[in-house]
């Protein structure tokens, strides 16, 4: 690993990465879904149960580098009491924000803290994938 790449693994994303909630399966799931990272490989399951179209309980299990696992992290706080819009809306605040653009806001708000990540380009799928997968475990229970 280069020293450049390696000072992108701040202390608060590989704290992140140590600190995934919510991993495992639910007991009656309505929704579920996996998806792999074109890009870097990364791959994550969801798994849903939802109530008038939100999301009422979160599981997951992923396979990702520190800055999926601390996407993962962060998702799994936030995901719980979101419905589709809601996190189509997050997955557009984080995906602009990867791009360069302003810093996500309200309950994707601490997204920001992945900020070093916008430095390689390579891993924003990684960074998308639990709102990409979310997305279609909600199309899935629908």
């Amino acid at each position: 690993m280069t020293d450049a790449l390696f000072k992108l693994y701040t202390r608060d994303i590989l704290r992140l990465a140590g600190a995934i909630a919510r991993v495992g399966r639910l007991d009656d799931a309505d929704g579920e879904a996996t998806r792999t990272s074109r890009l870097c490989g990364s791959t994550m399951t969801v798994e849903i149960a939802i109530e008038d179209g939100r999301i009422t309980d979160y599981a997951q299990r992923i396979q990702a580098c520190a800055f999926g696992q601390a996407s993962a992290a962060l998702f799994a706080e936030t995901a719980p009491g979101r419905n589709a819009g809601e996190v189509e809306a997050g997955r557009a605040q984080v995906e602009a924000f990867l791009k360069g653009g302003a810093a996500p806001n309200g309950v994707w708000s601490d997204f920001e803290r992945l900020e070093p990540v916008r430095e390689v380009k390579a891993r924003h799928g990684a960074v998308l994938l639990p709102f990409e997968t979310t997305l279609d475990a909600l199309q899935a229970a629908a």
